[in-house]
This record gives structure tokens, C-alpha cells and sequence, in this order.
């Protein structure tokens, strides 16, 4: 028992405590604006943060916290990783195997992460799963969508005005705005669903391209090929500022392709050998 006293204790002492100055600004209240403290933890630690954690702050007359969510385990190929078994996954291996066909090897590892592992269920990754998910969604997906799309902007010459944006809804439907979605995941603390919710509308505006082949019409009816291509600039501009929560590398780039109107001077992310 005192060797969870010593251990959680270090979730105010790495603030501070019990000296003044960073505890108070992250963990007190302060006049009348209370400060919302969320604590992660596994879930074979449920007893010691949701009941010992919050005894101890109790009896240290300190407020709880506010939130405790509680992750699930990332398993390999069904089974815990382990050395023996030869299933353990290592982060920076993941960096590693991507580092030469992306600037964002970082992304890859966060996009895999939050993305392919849920919120609070345990999450079954290995090397197989994890190629086929860059392929979809990174390689294929939002790489290709933006190179796709800036080759249009940049030979139509259509640029974007991102002045009035905010009046504007993702993909003109107020139902499908991109704020509405991020606000009801992340509000529950559900990154998986944020994420998800994200790569779906970057799927949507692929499926405008097949729909509406502006690539096609811009030799029939320039304008309406060029309004179609400023649609999808300006959805991939909303959607970009969203994806830098999670993917702020990657969202760097394509904000910068699109203000500066040009194409990614190489794939975002390039497709496996």
C-alpha cells in the first residue's frame, strides 16, 4: 500500500506541491474559475486512482480530480506483448520503419495510436495491421487526397479566401460541421471517434472528386470546375486546422500548400515498396 502513496503522490509533486506557484495554477481553484484536472490511467489501476488516489486528496484537504478515464491495453496478434512471445511492438520502431517515406514519421506513429487503438477498450496492433492502416488512410487517403486536389488549385489557378470560412458549414451541411463532431468526441474525451470523424470527411471530399470530376469539366465549363475545386480547397483547409490536434505535423504542410497555393513539394506520405 505505502508504495502507491509514494507513486501517486507524484501527480502534485511533479507540480510542485506542497509549495505554491504551478500546483495552484493547474489544480486549484482560482476565485471563481475551477480548474478541471483529468486523470488517465489503465485499467489495472482502477482501484488505486478512482479510490486510494482520491482518499489521499481527500485526507490532504485538496479537490479531487475531475475526470478519470480509463485506457484499455494495447495487445499484439490477440495476446499481451511480450519478449518471449515475440509480439511487442515498439514505438520508435514504428518511427522508424516510416522515416523514409514521410517528413511526418511522428504523425504516422500518433495517427496509428489514436486512430486504430479505441478511446477505452484495449487495442489489437501489429506490424501487418499497422502497414495496412498507412496504406489506407495516410498513403492513399489524405496524401493522395491533398496532392489530388492542389494539382487542381494550382493548373485551374484557384486560390482561397479563408476570411469568412467560419460562415460557411463542411460540405454546406450544418449536420456534418467538422467543429460539431470534434466538440462531441473530444468533449467525452473520445479521440478515437474524433480522428475517425475526421479521415470520414477527408473521405467525402474524395468521393466529390469522383462524383463531379471537375478535372474533367474544366473543358466544358471552366467556372463550374473551378468553384467545384475552391469547395474542396476550402474543405481541406477547415479540415487541416482540425487535424492539427492530432497530426500536427501533417497539418502544417497542407495549411502551408494551401496558403501559399502550391503543390507538396514531395508526397506527404509515400506509398510502401
Amino acid at each position: 500500500m505505502y508504495v502507491w502513496f509514494d507513486a501517486l503522490t507524484s501527480y502534485i509533486s511533479t507540480l510542485g506541491w506542497p509549495e505554491t506557484g504551478g500546483f495552484e495554477k493547474y489544480w486549484e481553484q482560482i476565485g471563481a474559475e475551477k480548474r478541471e484536472v483529468v486523470q488517465y490511467c489503465g485499467k489495472d489501476n482502477l482501484l488505486q486512482q478512482s479510490a486510494i488516489w482520491q482518499g489521499m486528496l481527500l485526507a490532504a484537504g485538496l479537490p479531487n480530480t475531475s475526470n478519470i478515464i480509463i485506457d484499455g491495453f494495447i495487445i499484439s496478434g490477440g495476446q499481451k506483448m511480450s519478449k518471449s512471445i515475440g509480439n511487442v511492438i515498439n514505438p520508435f520502431d514504428i518511427i522508424e520503419m516510416f522515416k523514409e517515406l514521410t517528413d511526418c514519421p511522428e504523425d504516422v506513429l500518433r495517427f496509428i495510436l489514436l486512430h486504430e487503438v479505441p478511446s477505452f477498450e484495449d487495442g489489437d496492433l501489429t506490424v501487418e495491421a499497422i502497414k495496412i492502416a498507412y496504406t489506407a488512410y495516410l498513403a492513399n487517403g489524405i496524401g493522395n487526397l491533398t496532392s489530388r486536389i492542389m494539382k487542381m488549385a494550382t493548373s485551374y489557378n484557384v486560390t482561397l479566401s479563408v476570411e469568412n470560412f467560419e460562415k460557411k458549414y463542411f460540405l454546406n451541411n450544418p449536420e456534418l460541421s467538422i467543429k460539431k463532431v470534434l466538440s462531441e468526441s473530444l468533449n467525452v474525451f473520445d479521440t478515437n471517434l474524433g480522428i475517425k470523424g475526421i479521415f470520414l470527411f477527408l473521405n467525402n471530399l474524395d468521393k466529390v472528386i469522383q462524383e463531379k470530376e471537375p478535372y474533367k469539366l474544366i473543358k466544358t465549363d471552366e467556372n463550374k470546375a473551378k468553384e467545384i475545386v475552391e469547395f474542396l480547397l476550402y474543405n481541406l483547409y477547415i479540415t487541416s486546422l482540425s487535424l492539427g490536434i492530432f497530426l500536427p505535423s501533417t497539418s502544417t504542410k497542407i495549411l502551408e500548400c494551401i496558403r501559399e497555393n502550391k503543390m507538396p513539394e514531395k508526397p506527404l506520405f509515400n506509398r510502401l515498396p
